[in-house]
């Protein structure tokens, strides 16, 4: 089954309904590792979207400041080192939310002007 761009807008939902529980259930013991994992949520919808991108598109895209802060925060810095922000959560998720979905539409339209196949087709 191939990977569309639809796929990472399903995980950045999945990422906003695992955050939305755990800030409900305030007393959850696994609530680090739900937390650590809807950021995670975030980089897979982006990474996703990158490597399903036309060649010409996922090189610009993999050497964007907008992916290395992608890779830079939610992934390394929240998820891997669970050095996530503690006071303000849900702005800091929120605001992640909203730059992988910018990010997931860049590609998907950069995409649709391509001249290049995409990067899953044999050549």
């Amino acid at each position: 089954m191939a990977v569309l761009y639809e796929d990472s807008f399903v995980l950045l939902r999945e990422a906003s309904a695992l955050m939305d529980q755990v800030l409900l259930q305030t007393a959850d013991p696994n609530a680090s590792g739900k937390i650590r994992a809807a950021f995670y949520k975030l980089y897979q919808a982006a990474n996703s979207a990158t490597m399903i991108s036309p060649p010409d598109v996922r090189a610009v895209a993999e050497g964007s400041e907008a992916y290395r802060l992608i890779v830079e925060y939610p992934y390394k810095l929240y998820y891997r080192e669970g050095r996530y922000p503690g006071a303000d959560l849900k702005t800091v998720f929120d605001r992640w939310v909203l730059e992988v979905g910018r990010y997931v539409d860049g590609l998907a339209a950069s995409a649709k002007l391509s001249v290049a196949k995409p990067s899953r087709e044999k050549q």
